[in-house]
C-alpha cells in the first residue's frame, strides 16, 4: 500500500492564521519564524537558537569546525528581508532551536516546513532535521543534572537538497509519540562525509566545499492530522465477489471540524466514485464501499478539509480482480517476479502476494541482503516466507547478489562482485550459506550468481568461471543444481569458444528493446542450449503514462512467453511505504495486474505458432489440453479486425489488464477487434486455428504478367484424425482460377499440397491482394464453411513505382492543370528499360519510355492534364509495362 499522510497548507501571514484561544501546542499553526524582527535581537541569532558548531573552548564536534558560524543575513530572503545563513569554509555548519522551547502534544503529528536556497555549493547539501524530546527527571540511581532527552526513533530529516540561486520548499513530517513534550528543529549544511550513512568505500575520496552557504527562511511548525486509508486485506488485492471496502481513520488533536472527501480513480486518472463524510476524530473509522464496475488497478485518495482548506491526504492503491481460475496444467512457472532486495515486512508479505498475483516463480536474495541485517528479523522473515512458498509448490530461486560485508572485507573484494569472491580459492562462500543450504538445499535447486540488474554482465569479468565453480561445489549439497547468471539483453554471448556456458540466464530486457526484437534475443541463447528467464525492465510510468507502461510490459511478456522463455518475470510489482507510526504497508503496482492476467490465462497453455496477419499486426496461437487462445495486438493506425470461425462456442475476449467480455459467433464467425493493448481470445478451437494458420500459397509474389501462373496450396492437419474437404477460391473476382475448387484428404498430423493456376487481366492493381479461400472441412464432424484470406503480392521484380499528383496553374491562369508524377526506382541488379504510362477517364493515354536505368537509380516521369476539374473524384491509373514482354505494373490514384 502506497499510504502516507501529507499536510498541505499555504504559508499565510500571522493575521490570516489567527486561531481559537487554545494552548500553542494544540493549534494548527504551532510556531513560525520569518526573522523579520532582526532589529529587536541583541545578537545575530534569534532568541532560543544556538550554533551547533562548538566554540573553540567547547568539546569538538567532528565535521563541524568552530570557524563556521551561522547567523542572520539580509543577503537573500524568501519573504521579507532576512534569513538564516549557514556558511562554510570547509566542514559542516548547523544551528538548532533549544530543547524545551517549543512544546509538543503527546501523540500528535507535526509538519515542519521551510524555504531553502544554496549559493556556491557543489558537494555540500542543506537539510532540515526535527526531533521530539522529553524532560529527563533526575534519577537517584544515576546522579546528574535534570534536563531533556531525545526520544529514540522520533527524529526525521528532509532530503538533502542543493538549490543554487533559487528558493525551494522543503518539509518534514514528524510522527507523534506518546511521551513527547517538546519539539526541536535543526538546520544543517552538510559535507559529503556527514551525508554518508554507511562506511566509505575503499580508495574513495570525496571532495567538499570550502566556500558557499545555505540560506533558510519561512520556517513553520504545523500540527497535522493523522489520516490513514486501508482496504479489507493487507495485500490490497480484492478478488470478486468481494468488493473493495475502504476504511478511513482520521485522528486530529486540534479540535477543528474536519470533512473527509474520498475518491477512487482508475489507471488513466479518470474518476470512478466519490463520497463526503464528517470526520470522527475520536478514533472511529469511516467505512465506504465505492462503486467500481470494472476489474483493474485503482487509486483511492482521501482528503481531510479544515476551515482553512486541505489539511491532510492519504492514498492507497488496490487491484480489483476476478477470481483466479483453477489450473489444469502443471507448468505454472511461466511467469514470476524478482524479489531480491526486500525488507522484513516485504518478505513476510511475499507468499500472499505471489499467490494472489498467480505467479509460479520467485527469485529471492539469500546472502548478504539477509546476513548483514543486525537483527534476526529479516532472517526469520526470509525463512518463514521460503517455507510458505515451497509448501505451495512455488519455484524458488536463491540469488547471491551481494557478499556479506564481513566476508567481502576479509577477502578484500567489492561486496557487489560476488563472482570475484567465489573464484578465490581461500574463500569459504558455501560455508557462509550453511544454514540456508541445510534447510532448503534439497528443495531449492536454482541459484543465481549476481543481482538482476539492467547492466548485468558488464562488470563481472569472471562470471562464467565463478558459475562453473559454484555449480561444482553446490552439487555436493544440492541435487542437480541449476546455476543462473544475470545478463543484459544487449550483450552478446561470450566470445571464448571454450567457455562453459551457464545452465540458465536471467536476461534483463531494457525498456528500449522492442517486443518484436525480444524473441531474437531469446532464440540466440536457446540455440546455445541455455535456458532463458526474461526479466522485463519497465519504462517510467510517470514519464510515459501508466497505460503505456502496461502496454509495453504486456507485449514483451507475451512475445517472450511465445518465444520459449522459461519464465517471464518483473521486479516486485508492489510499492512499500511507511505510515506515520512506523507501520510498513505494501500495495500492488499496476504491473501486477498484467502479471496476474497473463499468468492465470497463459500459464496452463503453450505456444503453438502464429496466424498470418498484415504488417503491424501480431497474432500468436496458444494451445492447452482442452482449448486454446489467440494473443494479438495491432500497431496499425486503425484497429485490425479478424473475422474467423473459431468454433461454435461463445469465446472470452480478455485484455492484458483484466477487462473481459463474452463474444458469441454471428453467422458462424467471430469478429474480433485488435488494438494497441494485447488481447487474449480464450476458448478457441486450437486445431481449427492451426489449420487456418498453416494454409499458405506459393509463390507469395506473382509477376504481373498476362499469362497463367501455377500456385501451390500447402495444408497441414493438426487434428488427431484424418481430414478431408475442399477449397474454393472465391476472390479476387477478376482472377481466373483453374481449377477453382480443390479437394484434399490429409492423415492426422500430416501435410498436403494441392495445385491450381491463375490468369491475371491487364488491369490488375499491383500490391498485396487477399485471395479468399472458402474451406469445407470434415474430420470428427462436418465444420461450417470457413473463409480464410491468404495474402499474395502482385508486382514486377526489380522495380518500384510510386505515384503522386498536384494541381498547377493552367493556360487560363487558374489551378486547372493536373500534374501526375510517376517515380520509378530500379531495385534490381541489371539496367532497366521499361515504359511508364498513364490512363485517365476522358483523356487520351500518355506514355514515356525509360531507357537503361542503372541499378539503384531513380527517375521521374511527369504527365500533364489540362481542364483537370473533369478528373476530380475520378481514378487515374499510373503504370509500367515491359517494352518487349507482357509484364505490367498498375497503380491507381484518386484525384480529390
Amino acid at each position: 500500500m502506497l499510504a502516507f499522510a501529507v499536510f498541505t497548507v499555504l504559508l499565510c501571514s500571522r493575521g490570516a492564521m489567527a486561531q481559537w484561544d487554545r494552548p500553542t501546542a494544540a493549534k494548527r499553526l504551532v510556531e513560525q519564524w520569518d526573522f523579520e524582527d532582526r532589529a529587536f535581537y541583541l545578537e545575530d541569532l534569534p532568541p532560543h537558537w544556538f550554533r551547533t558548531n562548538p566554540a573553540p573552548r567547547d568539546p569538538p564536534k567532528p565535521g563541524f569546525p568552530h570557524y563556521n558560524r551561522a547567523l542572520l543575513s539580509d543577503e537573500f530572503a524568501a519573504d521579507g528581508a532576512w534569513s538564516f545563513k549557514l556558511p562554510t569554509r570547509g566542514g559542516s555548519t548547523g544551528i538548532a532551536l533549544a530543547r524545551g522551547v517549543l512544546p509538543a502534544m503527546p501523540g500528535s503529528d507535526y509538519l515542519i516546513t521551510a524555504q531553502v536556497r544554496t549559493e556556491g555549493l557543489q558537494s555540500a547539501r542543506a537539510r532540515l532535521v526535527v526531533r521530539l524530546s522529553r524532560a529527563a527527571l533526575e534519577d537517584p540511581l544515576r546522579p546528574g543534572p535534570a534536563g531533556y532527552e531525545n526520544i529514540e526513533g522520533a527524529e526525521r530529516a528532509s532530503v538533502p537538497v542543493i538549490s543554487e540561486g533559487a528558493w525551494t520548499p522543503i518539509a518534514v513530517h514528524l510522527p507523534g509519540h506518546p511521551d513527547a513534550e517538546f519539539l526541536q528543529i535543526e538546520l544543517e549544511l552538510l559535507q559529503p562525509d556527514q551525508l554518508r550513512t554507511g562506511q566509505a568505500p575503499d580508495h574513495e575520496v570525496e571532495s567538499q566545499d570550502f566556500s558557499g552557504a545555505a540560506y533558510f527562511d519561512s520556517i513553520a511548525v504545523f500540527q497535522a492530522p493523522r489520516l490513514r486509508v486501508t482496504t479489507q486485506n493487507t495485500s490490497n488485492i480484492i478478488e470478486f465477489p468481494e468488493e473493495p471496502v475502504l476504511s478511513m481513520d482520521v485522528r486530529d488533536l486540534t479540535g477543528e471540524p474536519l470533512e473527509v472527501e474520498a475518491a477512487v480513480w482508475d489507471m488513466d486518472g479518470a474518476p470512478v466514485d466519490r463520497a463526503h463524510f464528517n470526520a470522527n476524530t475520536a478514533g472511529e473509522a469511516i467505512v465506504w464501499t465505492p462503486h467500481i464496475e470494472q476489474f483493474g488497478w485503482y487509486r483511492a485518495v482521501v482528503r481531510a478539509h479544515g476551515p482553512r482548506g486541505d489539511v491532510g491526504v492519504a492514498v492507497t492503491d488496490l487491484l480489483f480482480v476476478e477470481p483466479m481460475p483453477v489450473r489444469k496444467q502443471l507448468d505454472d512457472d511461466h511467469f514470476g517476479m524478482i524479489a531480491e532486495h526486500l525488507e522484513a515486512d516485504e518478505l513476510s508479505a511475499l507468499p500472499d502476494m505471489a499467490r494472489k498475483l498467480g505467479v509460479g516463480a520467485v527469485q529471492v536474495a539469500a546472502w548478504g541482503d539477509i546476513q548483514d541485517d543486525a537483527t534476526s528479523t529479516r532472517l526469520d522473515a526470509f525463512e518463514q516466507a521460503m517455507e510458505e512458498l515451497l509448501e505451495r509448490g512455488q519455484h524458488v530461486s536463491f540469488v547471491l547478489g551481494r557478499v556479506p560485508f564481513a566476508l567481502a572485507q576479509a577477502a578484500r573484494v567489492d561486496a557487489e562482485r560476488p563472482g570475484e569472491f567465489i573464484v578465490q580459492d581461500e574463500t569459504d562462500w558455501i560455508g557462509s550459506l550453511e544454514s540456508t543450504l541445510t534447510r532448503f538445499g534439497e528443495r531449492v535447486t536454482r541459484w543465481q550468481l549476481g543481482p538482476t540488474e539492467p547492466d548485468a554482465g558488464f562488470w563481472e569479468t569472471r562470471s562464467l568461471e565463478a558459475a562453473t565453480k559454484m555449480r561444482t561445489q553446490l552439487s555436493t549439497l544440492v541435487p542437480r543444481p541449476v546455476v543462473t547468471l544475470p545478463w543484459s539483453a544487449v550483450l552478446h554471448p561470450p566470445s571464448d569458444p571454450v567457455a562453459e556456458l551457464p545452465d540458465a540466464l536471467t536476461l534483463s530486457v531494457p525498456p528500449e528493446t522492442s517486443a518484436e526484437a525480444l524473441p531474437e534475443y531469446i532464440k540466440l541463447w536457446r540455440e546455445l542450449g541455455v535456458e532463458v528467464i526474461t526479466a522485463i525492465e519497465l519504462p517510467d510510468d510517470d514519464l510515459y503514462g501508466r497505460r503505456a507502461m502496461l502496454l509495453d510490459l504486456a507485449r514483451k511478456a507475451c512475445s517472450a512467453w511465445h518465444a520459449g522463455a522459461a519464465t517471464v518475470a518483473v521486479r516486485a510489482p508492489w510499492s512499500r511505504s511507511v505510515l506515520e507510526d512506523g507501520t510498513p504497508v505494501i500495495a500492488p503496482r499496476a504491473e501486477g495486474l498484467v502479471l496476474r492476467t497473463l499468468s492465470s490465462v497463459l500459464g496452463p497453455l503453450r505456444p503453438a505458432g502464429r496466424l498470418p496477419a498484415p504488417q503491424g499486426v501480431t497474432l500468436l496461437i496458444a494451445e492447452g489440453s482442452e482449448s486454446g487462445a489467440i494473443i494479438g495486438w495491432s500497431d496499425t493506425p486503425e484497429p485490425y479486425k479478424l473475422n474467423a470461425y473459431l468454433g461454435d462456442q461463445v469465446i472470452t475476449v480478455r485484455d492484458a489488464i483484466g477487462s473481459t467480455h463474452r463474444l458469441p459467433p454471428v453467422e458462424r464467425e467471430h469478429e474480433i477487434t485488435f488494438g494497441a493493448m494485447p488481447q487474449i481470445i480464450e476458448g478457441v478451437n486450437t486445431d481449427l486455428v492451426r489449420f487456418r494458420a498453416a494454409l499458405t500459397i506459393e509463390p507469395q509474389f506473382i509477376e504481373a504478367e498476362s499469362r497463367r501462373h501455377e500456385l501451390k496450396v500447402h495444408l497441414h492437419n493438426p487434428f488427431q484424425r484424418s481430414l478431408s474437404g475442399r477449397i474454393r477460391f472465391a476472390e479476387p473476382n477478376g482472377w481466373s482460377f483453374q481449377p477453382r475448387v480443390l479437394a484434399f484428404s490429409i492423415p492426422a498430423g500430416e501435410d498436403a499440397t494441392v495445385t491450381t493456376s491463375i490468369a491475371l487481366g491487364v488491369g490488375e492493381e499491383a500490391g498485396v491482394r487477399d485471395v479468399l479461400a472458402e474451406i469445407d472441412l470434415t474430420g470428427d464432424r462436418r465444420y461450417p464453411t470457413m473463409v480464410v484470406p491468404v495474402a499474395l503480392e502482385l508486382g514486377l521484380k526489380g522495380v518500384e513505382l510510386s505515384a503522386s499528383y498536384r494541381f498547377a496553374r493552367g493556360r487560363d491562369g487558374k489551378q486547372s492543370r493536373l500534374v501526375v508524377t510517376a517515380a520509378v526506382t530500379n531495385v534490381g541488379t541489371a539496367p532497366l528499360s521499361i515504359e511508364a504510362f498513364i490512363q485517365a477517364p476522358g483523356f487520351r493515354g500518355q506514355s514515356a519510355p525509360i531507357s537503361a536505368l542503372p541499378p539503384g537509380d531513380s527517375t521521374a516521369k511527369v504527365f500533364l492534364f489540362d481542364d483537370a476539374q473533369r478528373l476530380i473524384g475520378q481514378s487515374v491509373r499510373v503504370g509500367l509495362r515491359e517494352t518487349n514482354g507482357s509484364a505490367r505494373l498498375n497503380k491507381t490514384i484518386r484525384i480529390q
